[in-house]
């Protein structure tokens, strides 16, 4: 009944020398010597000082796996000036751009390291952009495959050499944390960058650099969703792919996290959240109470993309406070959203440690395996994020962590907490890549565009045909009215395309300007039910966001036979506060109490013939009322100190034209509940 026994030492007072790395091992050599005389197991802790040195012992042997940075270099004309400048082989691209957004290609005009060129009538700059070796800091190129299997495997081999009594048995994880764009001012990239980008989009991005910093074009802004989502291709194909190919290998368990997977404008600092970790899904839970709790969507839909059952949560790190309750509620919320092997850094200072590797060990157990059951599909707004941000050059003071602005309309996240902490029903975050046809959603019973100006030609066509076919459609804040993709005469007409569609699905009238009201809602021959909300209020974290409310009447509305319903259920306006950055957190007063303390939460998974549902109650408030789960059932409460299953009393009633199992529910304060049905 226990949780796997996992040690993953953080080594921190001394600076890890590749070459001598005798005290590190030592610490190691007492670990795993214990550890095996225990039946522990222990992860390979991969940090910064480890990466340093091996970093630097490349660089000796003239072989760099160093991260690079992309660099800028401006300089001004005067009108119809004559100019002549050095330019190095090795620029990724060099333009001359116009005040008013015009670009032109300068490599036509740059012959022996030379560019050679008259500027025309007009204020003009040129713009030199290239990769540099980043010297600020000692770190591996994580957009490059090549480097990051080199760093890793030395290590790898390392301790092949001096352990391999514990390799793949005592010593049987890799565990990395904290995976993000960490050059200064998030400017990681690569030399490769060209070449895949024009593998990827089939075109040149050479001459569109200048989007990346600064997009005042509107109709540029598709370039820059390339662009970005190329960046994020990089580090999915780059350290994520090389850690899941070594661990492979070597036979052990990959364990990681990115930094920060909660922030909603990820692409920023990660690249797309979903992708990044399809192959390793980890939310992260940090630093206070609740605070990080919106990477659990997130990991959970990057475990659907990745096709993975276990959705991993690394917990409790550097909390500011930390007691018995907050342990047990976090562990149960973040449970009750997905997640499914906890990563606890605890101690006997906070807890009983054994009786909580067992407390963790039965849900583990019991919610490991089987496939979540959910009727609303979010669709990721990647592109709109790829979009929305730039880059820039400015100093950064030593250690910050710097956190991206958030674009007005980025209202994905509150979204998701309306759907999940006020509606009460549960959902998927659909990446657009897993919309490759119609038959990707036809399960799901509701599909929810969040304010996503930019968007995938395939993902628009797929909902209008989803509605067409009776589908039931939300869209909030902003309509899609831009393809993230080029059509091949570099025109308009997939933006026009785009246009049309929204249209068609949310009605002409969406395009009227002398409307005022909550929504506008259109229907379709066969059935189909959409809805486009107007944001009308500011959230905490300064977005543009729809009531909670409005979104609830809508779902219910529908009609639809939900997977199940909670009667009074306890609801959390969404006001953005979960989607602050730490700072604000605190600022706001979060990292000392959530008002109402929490949420009432649950999942339901479908495992072979059983049916599961796992229920948290983390409000200050014990809750008292009937619970519907559609279908007949015959449901047991499993006792999770126990195992005892107790068989509850229940009865069949008929809800929006289909068959419930109802039961009555008591659920305290800080408790939770595990009811099985075969």
């Amino acid at each position: 009944d226990d949780c796997i026994g996992l040690i993953i030492p953080i080594i921190s007072g001394g600076e890890f020398d590749y070459l001598r790395p005798l005290e590190y091992l030592r610490i190691y050599s007492a670990l795993l010597q214990k550890a095996s005389e225990n039946g522990i197991k222990v992860a390979l802790r991969l940090d910064e000082s480890m990466e340093g040195s091996v970093v630097r012992y490349f660089d000796d042997e003239d072989e760099s796996i160093r991260s690079r940075i992309l660099m800028k270099r401006e300089y001004y004309c005067s009108n119809e000036e004559q100019i002549k400048i050095h330019v190095d082989e090795s620029v990724l691209s060099v333009v001359a751009v116009e005040e008013d957004g015009g670009i032109i290609d300068l490599r036509g005009f740059c012959v022996d390291g030379e560019l050679t060129w008259k500027a025309p009538s007009g204020n003009w700059r040129i713009s030199r952009y290239f990769c540099s070796e980043d010297y600020e800091q000692d770190r591996v190129n994580i957009l490059n495959y090549d480097a990051c299997v080199g760093y890793l495997q030395s290590i790898i081999d390392m301790f092949k050499i001096s352990f391999p009594e514990y390799m793949g048995k005592t010593l049987c994880a890799i565990s990395f944390s904290d995976i993000c764009f960490f050059a200064q001012n998030r400017r990681n990239w690569d030399e490769k960058y060209n070449k895949l980008f024009s593998e990827l989009y089939g075109y040149d991005p050479a001459p569109y650099y200048p989007c990346l910093y600064d997009c005042s074009n509107d109709s540029q802004r598709r370039h820059k969703a390339a662009l970005m989502d190329c960046r994020a291709r990089l580090l999915f194909g780059g350290f994520m792919r090389a850690a899941k190919d070594v661990a492979e290998k070597e036979g052990m368990i990959l364990l990681g996290s990115l930094a920060e997977p909660k922030i909603s404008a990820s692409s920023w600092t990660v690249g797309d959240a979903l992708l990044v970790q399809s192959n390793m899904p980890c939310a992260k839970l940090e630093r206070s109470y609740l605070y990080g709790f919106n990477s659990i969507e997130i990991a959970a839909g990057a475990a659907e993309m990745g096709e993975k059952e276990t959705v991993f949560c690394e917990a409790f790190e550097n909390y500011s406070k930390l007691s018995d309750s907050i342990i047990y509620r976090e562990t149960a919320t973040a449970f009750a959203r997905g997640v499914n092997f906890m990563l606890a850094h605890l101690d006997e200072k906070c807890t009983d440690i054994k009786a909580y590797s067992q407390y963790v060990g039965r849900l583990q157990s019991v919610l490991g395996k089987g496939k979540n059951v959910s009727d609303i599909a979010v669709l990721y707004p990647i592109y709109s994020l790829h979009s929305s941000v730039s880059l820039y050059e400015s100093p950064v003071p030593a250690g910050a962590f710097e956190y991206p602005e958030t674009p007005d309309i980025t209202d994905y996240m509150s979204i998701i907490n309306s759907i999940s902490f006020y509606s009460g029903q549960d959902l998927t975050v659909l990446h657009p890549d897993m919309l490759r046809s119609y038959k990707d959603i036809e399960d799901f019973s509701v599909v929810v565009i969040p304010a996503t100006p930019t968007i995938s030609i395939r993902s628009i066509r797929i909902i209008s045909e989803y509605f067409d076919k009776g589908g039931k459609v939300i869209c909030t804040g902003v309509l899609p009215s831009k393809a993230c993709e080029m059509p091949a005469d570099f025109g308009d007409s997939l933006d026009d395309e785009v246009k049309k569609l929204s249209a068609h699905i949310f009605g002409e009238a969406v395009n009227s300007e002398n409307i005022i009201g909550d929504y506008i809602r259109n229907t379709s021959d066969q059935g189909g039910d959409a809805y486009f909300i107007y944001s009308t209020i500011t959230g905490v974290d300064r977005c543009n966001i729809v009531p909670s409310s409005i979104i609830a009447d809508i779902l219910l509305s529908f009609g639809i036979a939900y997977d199940v319903y909670m009667e009074h259920m306890p609801r959390m306006e969404s006001t953005g506060a979960l989607n602050t950055n730490y700072p604000e957190y605190c600022m706001l007063g979060l990292s000392s109490s959530i008002r109402g303390g929490g949420m009432l939460n649950y999942i339901h998974k479908r495992r072979d013939e059983l049916d599961i549902y796992f229920f948290s109650n983390a409000t200050d408030n014990g809750y008292n009322g009937d619970v519907y789960m559609f279908g007949e059932h015959t449901p047991r409460m499993w006792d999770i100190a126990s195992g005892a299953a107790i068989e509850l009393d229940h009865s069949l009633e008929e809800r929006n034209g289909a068959v419930y199992t109802k039961i009555h529910m008591e659920l305290g304060s800080g408790e939770c509940m595990l009811i099985v049905s075969e």
